[in-house]
């Protein structure tokens, strides 16, 4: 007998069964016990398993299992071996025999796996050139045993220790290399090759002037495809050891010769102090007999950045990146072993006159002042101090690990006198930047800081053809270092042209934002090493830095190096009052836009001073002798801005409510809007509305007074509650005139508009 088969039967069979086997698969899988499952999972990874080692800094992603049927990541495999460390596993499971041999096995591929992984990551954290975030480092399927990936871990960790050998000896013989993180390395063995692209060398130039600011751009890029050493950064074949000695020959290549940066502050009037710390320091520098290291302390953390500042004033220069480094919580060892190397050879590269200096010690975790003093222990009996030049250690709080470990070291340094920093900031803007550095401050907010700096940029603005000038820089509290550094680097202004940068901080700020402050304008340099940026302040470029007001001035007084710099301290006065109000209008530049700042006359304000004028002298209410039948909006004569300044004052503010331009063009606006769309109604029609009864006489007279109170109500608001005492203000300038107070008409006075709004 012949049996038929519909085709179509058929292919519908082997679709359910094939559909059949993940459902009962699911079904299995779902109705076992957590501990069943586990041992389920121990038989798959162990017949069919394959482990993946990546490289990352991060513990979670560095291990990953692939089976046939799915994935492990870290946690699922950590999660897995717990579940089957508390589960009684059983010797037999559908034909797979010896199971707690097979656990036994995960638990110690798994420790192994974990330690290759650290090990890896801590290879890649120091810049070796074969790890790459991201690369699968070691693959292992279920045929390879614990013993060879036992032997496996071990070939790793002696790469791990050749590899640090091998760094510190390149550091010791290339002294260029200590210029850079082992990242940064990285970064350029990689890229040098390929400078012959202009995006790749417009990231590498901005590096290569860390070691020389002087250098010039086309003369080092045709040295570098000239430099023998470059063939051996990209050949295949050669050992990572080879490749990081080549590109240290290659930057001494560059630099050896090159004299280092000064620029000096001549002029300054001396301080009349005793500097026996500060001569000390030089006689260290002279080569007299002794270990030129010294640990001085702030009277407070604010006051770090003063005594840095102090240290080199006493010297007339302006520190320069290379000696400077100012600590954060997220310093790396690393970063301050760089400086330390750098002082410890110094006088065989020329750099006998420089005084390197470790600040801000207190904000280093406890882990890495540990390990500062052990890495200044291990370059001192490496190396000695014969080519040292002179290394500060700079504290704003007393007590520290570090400090305490070289108390023998201890020196007392004094901060100068204010008005001596003051002087010595104003000079580095003044030689050193564009124009002067500007740090605008108020009475309080609302005072007009960011309209005076816009008027400043359109000065700019026409002097440079009517050209966007302006970079808007905006620091919160959650800015970090690369933040600012990237924000600063997306300057959409023309290359060619002078850039105003308009620092805009918050009131709430990040504890390292003085420091970088210092940083961007004395030292001139930010870098970013995790990502390879350095921004460098260009010197035609110049900085406003908008200060906020907090209450009692706390954030203000967190920033000791902003109320060195020259100050323009605005206070609330008529004369202040503009009749234009700014806008910003983006215009195209090269491939993107930039800001360019507008004024134009403010229509809203010029009605409402004469609104304001009007209601005065009750010029709407017909028993008044004042009385202007014919007045509209359109056809009032005009209110100069200072009597329309002393208008404002009156209806907003009060006793407990200062005023403030804020305040006032809340006002304005609002209270112009209203007027607007009043105006445009007939019932606002004087000579009209003399024609109804005596209660409609007076409507455009009371509707004027609400509106006003309700404008009144809707812009304080938003008032300061507080008015700074200018006097007492650490934004002031630091000598004033005697206070000569506010010229405010009565509040509650009958003859003020304020009072007659009471009244009525």
């Amino acid at each position: 007998a012949n049996l038929d088969m519909d085709e179509n039967v058929h292919e519908s069979l082997l679709s359910v069964h094939k559909s059949f086997d993940p459902m009962l698969d699911l079904l299995t899988t779902h109705s076992r016990s957590p501990g069943v499952r586990a041992c389920y999972d121990l038989k798959k990874i162990h017949e069919k398993g394959e482990f993946f080692v990546i490289c990352s800094t991060k513990d979670s992603e560095q291990l990953v299992c692939k089976t046939p049927t799915g994935e492990f990541n870290y946690e699922s495999l950590a999660e897995l071996r717990r579940q089957l460390l508390m589960t009684d596993v059983p010797n037999e499971l559908d034909g797979a025999t010896n199971l707690p041999a097979m656990l036994e096995e995960l638990v110690d591929k798994l420790q192994l796996l974990e330690e290759y992984g650290r090990c890896t990551m801590e290879l890649f954290t120091l810049g070796h050139f074969a790890f790459v975030s991201g690369q699968v480092v070691l693959q292992v399927d279920s045929s390879k045993t614990v013993d060879w990936l036992s032997k496996q871990l071990q070939i790793l960790q002696q790469k791990l220790v050749d590899w640090q050998t091998a760094v510190d000896d390149a550091r010791g013989k290339h002294y260029f290399l200590n210029y850079f993180t082992v990242r940064e390395l990285f970064f350029l063995r990689k890229n040098l090759p390929d400078i012959k692209k202009p995006p790749v060398w417009d990231l590498i130039w901005p590096l290569m002037r860390v070691v020389d600011l002087t250098a010039e751009e086309k003369i080092i890029n045709q040295r570098i495809k000239e430099d023998e050493h470059l063939q051996t950064l990209d050949g295949s074949g050669i050992d990572e050891v080879s490749k990081l000695n080549a590109l240290g020959m290659l930057l001494g290549n560059l630099f050896t010769g090159a004299r280092p940066v000064v620029r000096p502050l001549n002029g300054l009037r001396p301080a009349q102090q005793q500097l026996q710390g500060d001569l000390l320091i030089r006689s260290m520098q002279q080569r007299e007999q002794g270990v030129p290291v010294f640990v001085c302390c702030a009277d407070e953390p604010s006051k770090v950045t003063e005594l840095v500042l102090s240290i080199y004033t006493r010297r007339e220069r302006v520190p320069e990146a290379e000696e400077l480094l100012l600590c954060s919580s997220h310093t790396t060892i690393e970063e301050i072993e760089l400086l330390l190397w750098r002082f410890f050879f110094a006088r065989a590269h020329q750099r006998e006159e420089r005084l390197y200096c470790l600040g801000n010690i207190h904000l280093l975790p406890y882990v890495v002042q540990c390990g500062t003093v052990e890495a200044l222990r291990r370059l001192e009996e490496r190396v000695g101090f014969n080519s040292a030049s002179a290394l500060v250690f700079v504290s704003g709080l007393q007590n520290q690990m570090l400090t305490n470990a070289l108390n023998r070291h201890h020196l007392a340094v004094s901060v100068l006198p204010q008005e001596n920093l003051i002087e010595a900031v104003a000079k580095i803007g003044e030689k050193y930047h564009g124009r002067q550095l500007e740090a605008v401050t108020a009475q309080m907010n609302g005072v007009g800081k960011t309209h005076h700096i816009y008027r400043k940029v359109l000065e700019e603005q026409k002097a440079r053809g009517d050209k966007p000038v302006m970079h808007h820089v905006e620091i919160r509290e959650t800015t970090a270092i690369s933040g600012l550094v990237r924000s600063l680097l997306n300057d959409p202004t023309d290359p060619a042209l002078p850039t105003a940068v308009h620092i805009d901080l918050a009131h709430i700020l990040p504890s390292h934002v003085d420091t970088l402050l210092f940083e961007l304008l004395v030292v001139g340099m930010l870098r970013d090493t995790h990502n390879h940026a350095v921004y460098h302040r260009r010197r035609q470029d110049f900085f406003f830095v908008e200060v906020p007001n907090t209450p009692g001035e706390l954030t203000a007084k967190q920033l000791s190096f902003c109320l060195l710099l020259p100050r323009t301290f605005l206070e609330m006065s008529p004369g202040r009052m503009d009749s234009q109000k700014p806008s910003i209008k983006l215009v195209d530049v090269g491939k993107g836009k930039a800001p360019l700042v507008e004024f134009s006359e403010n229509k809203e304000l010029v009605q409402i001073g004469k609104t304001l004028a009007a209601m005065k002298v009750e010029a709407f209410n017909p028993k008044s002798k004042d009385f202007t039948v014919t007045w509209t909006a359109a056809t009032a004569p005009p209110v100069d801005v200072e009597r329309t300044y002393t208008l404002l004052e009156e209806v907003c503010s009060s006793e407990t409510s200062p005023p403030s331009f804020l305040v006032f063009m809340n006002f304005v606006k609002f209270l112009g809007a209203l007027v607007n769309s009043a105006e445009g109604w007939n019932m606002m029609n004087l000579q009209l509305l003399q024609n109804f009864d005596p209660g409609l006489k007076h409507f455009k007279h009371c509707l004027y007074r609400l509106l006003i109170e309700t404008s009144r109500d809707f812009a304080l608001r938003q008032v300061p509650k507080v008015m700074t005492n200018i006097d007492t203000s650490p934004l002031a300038p630091l000598v004033r005139a005697l206070s000569r107070g506010l010229s405010r008409a009565s509040s509650s006075g009958v003859g003020t508009l304020g009072g007659m709004m009471q009244l009525a």
